[in-house]
């Protein structure tokens, strides 16, 4: 069909395949095109392409796939984020969102595209798993618009997401405790589960931990690295928060450490071909050869020791959870139960476990009506 001319510098004809083509010079010069299924709609893309260069908020199309700017902005974050945050953003590509999205020119992504491969991904992974991808994709977004890549990120048009439920812990409570113990030191990992319990750092953390870093005359600990497992292997990377923090322990923690080092002494001199490499050398938790401890080494034990005291499931993050709470409900202040869990805030310390230490509330509620008897009540 012959060229029509619409309103302005456009045109506008109708394809041999039955679709409408609008025709406008950008502000380069170049033709461009916008395509619609009736002439009204095509008319209506002219017209905002004329608009938005008018007003100069015109961006020029580009034939970048999703698929190929998640790479790109993947490799550009490689220098500001650890080696397992990498690995963890990879596979949100390589296994969510290059075979739903990939293939999709970044500049035609739509909400409908992005709603139907989280509907999907809802059907396959846990609600805390969907959220993390999004955020994930959400932030690649954000990235090309302010690189003027699309107009606006198409993840905001769409509903928030439903905040997932947050699952119970399974907490070794202060009456499981003598059980736990004693259920921990009929494994090979006791130590390591207990150390765990009593001070709250994390599996990574432990398993990087060194005896440079650990004072028993002094009684303290510093948690400055963490030793995490990629693809080819173990690494050594900063704590989760990117803070090196000191832990002072318990007298119950400094026993628990001397006995375990007169036991690696030991161990040592049976093993024949102890390993001390720049990886393994000074660990305080290693495996039989001297290796760092794998990544997974903790998770049976504390199943086992979490079945034989009622506590199916028990992992050794809930260790973790278990301290925090301990520590809140003994009394211990919540600054000095952030830095020992090496949380970034007081407040998200409070967020966590608020919900677990009501008999806070009570001891808070019965020291204040003593004051007031004292003060308040006793001046009548």
């Amino acid at each position: 069909m012959a060229t029509r001319k619409s309103n302005g510098d456009g045109s506008i004809r109708q394809r041999s395949d039955g679709r409408w083509e609008g025709r406008y010079t950008a502000p380069d010069g170049r033709q461009r095109s916008v395509y619609g299924k009736t002439k009204t709609a095509c008319r209506e893309k002219l017209r905002q392409a004329q608009a938005e260069i008018l007003t100069g908020v015109y961006l020029e199309p580009s034939r970048v796939t999703v698929g190929e700017w998640l790479t790109m902005w993947l490799e550009a974050q490689a220098e500001r984020v650890k080696p397992t945050t990498q690995q963890t953003y990879r596979a949100y590509v390589d296994r969510y969102l290059a075979p739903a999205l990939g293939e999709i020119r970044l500049d035609k992504l739509a909400p409908v595209h992005v709603q139907r491969a989280f509907s999907d991904l809802a059907r396959r992974l846990s609600p805390g798993s969907v959220m993390s991808v999004r955020t994930f994709l959400a932030s690649a977004l954000n990235a090309a618009v302010k690189l003027e890549l699309i107009r606006s990120n198409p993840l905001h048009k769409l509903p928030p997401p439903r905040k997932p439920d947050e699952e119970p812990m399974t907490l070794v409570d202060r009456k499981d405790f003598p059980a736990f113990v004693a259920a921990a030191r009929q494994t090979k990992h006791g130590a390591e589960m207990i150390l765990l319990l009593q001070t709250g750092i994390r599996s990574g953390e432990l398993r990087g931990l060194r005896w440079a870093d650990v004072d028993l005359d002094a009684a303290t600990m510093t948690v400055s690295r963490q030793i995490t497992y990629l693809t080819k292997g173990p690494v050594v990377q900063s704590p989760k928060s990117g803070r090196i923090r000191r832990i002072v322990l318990m007298p119950e923690t400094v026993a628990l450490l001397r006995r375990h080092r007169a036991d690696q002494a030991a161990q040592r001199l049976a093993h024949g071909g102890w390993i001390d490499d720049d990886l393994s050398a000074d660990l305080v938790f290693r495996r039989p050869d001297g290796r760092p401890l794998a990544g997974n080494a903790l998770r049976a034990p504390a199943a086992q020791v979490g079945a034989s005291i009622g506590l199916p499931g028990l992992h050794p993050h809930d260790l973790r959870h278990s301290y925090a709470v301990a520590a809140l409900r003994s009394g211990i202040d919540v600054k000095t139960v952030q830095n020992n869990l090496g949380h970034a805030t007081a407040a998200m310390t409070l967020d966590v476990y608020a919900g677990y230490t009501d008999d806070m509330g009570r001891a808070a509620a019965e020291r204040l009506s003593q004051y007031w008897q004292a003060n308040a009540l006793g001046s009548n």
